[in-house]
């Protein structure tokens, strides 16, 4: 009886040791799944061209970079999330929808201190099988043009610049219980798309006949696409977004559209 007594003791020991660790190892690994972080797998990239030295260039066409990735879904799914951070703005899609309805995103900060990250549910948006994630970059504040506002101040001079890059991270949690995390690493391809010049004041440029058909769809034919690069971070620390986003609320018809030979000639000249 006395053994009996002394081997349930020792039961109830282990059961009150291991199950604390087992709870809290599962909550560490929950929390860290809702937070962006660099680690060795999840990091910055970009399409790893040279920074501009004279300030003539930035004029000249500047094509966006898009990414891709595909990935597939390896049980049954209970729910997914992106979670995604960029210096410049960036244009995310899931099997070629939109993810989330902000624009210019992420916010304006100081790269250097602190970059915004969105969070969004994407658990409609996953096929079964195979899934793509596309990325499109554009400029932001994080690469302006070497514009003098109020007429003696440059951007490029008084902000932290660079090419634009992202990282991301997209969250699968299946039916049981099993967290799947994809990252932005160098396993993601990317080319250029139709934007050629973009700009924060000036506006963009969009050329019809550079548009790329279904590259964020999956079974695209990436075989001519090039392997992206790691990129120097931005420094700043990575911070949940915790305000509404810019997004549109309303379209405005134009009562005319009309050309002029001027408007056209004068385009970036």
């Amino acid at each position: 009886m006395l053994a009996v007594n002394i081997q349930s003791n020792l039961y109830m020991k282990w059961y009150l040791i291991l199950v604390p660790l087992l709870l809290t190892s599962i909550f560490i690994k929950i929390e860290a799944s809702n937070k962006l972080a660099i680690n060795d797998s999840i990091y910055w990239i970009d399409d790893g061209k040279k920074e501009i030295i004279s300030d003539s260039v930035y004029y000249k066409d500047h094509p966006t970079p898009i990414f891709r990735k595909e990935f597939q879904l390896n049980g049954k799914l209970k729910s997914a999330k992106l979670l995604i951070a960029s210096a410049g703005y960036y244009k995310a899609t899931i099997n070629g929808i939109r993810v989330g309805q902000n624009y210019l995103d992420p916010a304006w900060t100081d790269t250097s201190k602190r970059i915004y990250y969105s969070e969004y549910d994407i658990t409609n948006l996953l096929y079964k099988s195979t899934n793509c994630l596309g990325v499109m970059l554009g400029n932001g504040f994080y690469n302006p043009l070497p514009l003098k506002m109020w007429g003696n101040r440059n951007l490029r001079e008084s902000l932290p610049v660079g090419n634009p890059q992202f990282i991301s991270k997209i969250v699968i949690e299946y039916e049981d219980g099993y967290i799947e995390e994809i990252g932005s690493n160098d396993s993601w391809k990317y080319s250029y798309g139709p934007i050629i010049k973009n700009n924060v004041y000036l506006g963009e440029v969009y050329d019809l006949g550079k548009v790329i058909i279904n590259w964020d769809i999956n079974g695209f034919n990436e075989s001519n696409w090039k392997n992206v690069k790691k990129a120097k971070s931005p420094e700043g620390i990575l911070e949940k977004s915790f305000f509404p986003g810019i997004e549109i609320i309303e379209n405005i018809k134009p009562q005319k559209t009309y050309f002029t030979l001027k408007a056209l000639t004068d385009t970036y000249s």
